[in-house]
């Protein structure tokens, strides 16, 4: 049995993570469209990862928090 290095695994894992946020936002952007709106979520992994985000959870994670911060924003407008 071969063993796999650490660093390989490493890579191959975030390889992973990468394949589903981009599947996770693909699917994200037809259900968009299909509701008729015109802005999408960009599906570049390595736009994602300067936010630190690299699964699908913490992506929706980022997008809650964002929300929640424009809408202290908006109160604080008002």
């Amino acid at each position: 049995m071969q063993m796999i290095s650490e660093k390989k695994l490493g890579k191959i894992l975030r390889d992973l993570a990468k394949d589903n946020l981009v599947e996770y936002i693909n699917k994200m952007n037809e259900k968009t469209k299909a509701r008729g709106a015109v802005g999408f979520l960009t599906n570049d992994p390595d736009h994602w990862a300067g936010y630190n985000v690299y699964t699908a959870a913490q992506l929706l994670d980022y997008l809650e928090k964002e929300y929640q911060h424009n809408l202290r924003k908006d109160e604080r407008r008002q």
